[in-house]
């Protein structure tokens, strides 16, 4: 590293990346950025992340400038809530309650707002795939955060 001039930035959140999940626990930090220093003169902010790991036995590493506010996040649709018989029909009553006389381009816009807002708080009233396995990763995620 210090002949290639590169740094190794430290790691927020956890310590470690990998873990072997066994009787006799082992833990490594296999995973990283490595980052020359004129990149560090312009963007100062720039760190790497550990994140809590899902169903794999790495840990997520986030690179970025945390700083910066990116806007509203995707939403995410799982195809196992297509298996929910009624989804379909909330998603046609929320679509034909949604009435704003605007561009059409607006409109549409509006009502997709309306549709996701709706799903997200549908959602979270079922037990649907989606919402099982997020409910899944969340426990694990809470389990291994406290080991480490």
């Amino acid at each position: 590293m210090n002949s290639a001039n590169v740094i190794d930035l430290s790691m927020q959140g956890m310590a470690h990346t990998w873990f072997n999940n066994r009787e006799f626990e082992s833990w490594a930090r296999l995973d990283r950025f490595l980052c020359d220093p004129m990149i560090l003169s312009w963007f100062p902010h720039l760190v790497q992340k550990g994140l809590c790991k899902s169903l794999s036995d790495h840990n997520l590493v986030h690179f970025g400038d945390f700083g910066v506010d990116w806007g509203p996040k995707p939403f995410r649709f799982f195809n196992g809530w297509l298996e929910d018989k009624d989804l379909m029909v909330e998603v046609h009553k929320c679509w034909s309650s949604c009435s704003r006389k605007a561009h059409v381009g607006s409109s549409i816009k509006f009502k997709l707002k309306a549709i996701k807002a709706h799903l997200k708080s549908y959602i979270k009233t079922r037990r649907v795939v989606g919402n099982s396995t997020k409910i899944l990763e969340d426990e694990l995620a809470r389990e291994q955060c406290s080991c480490s």
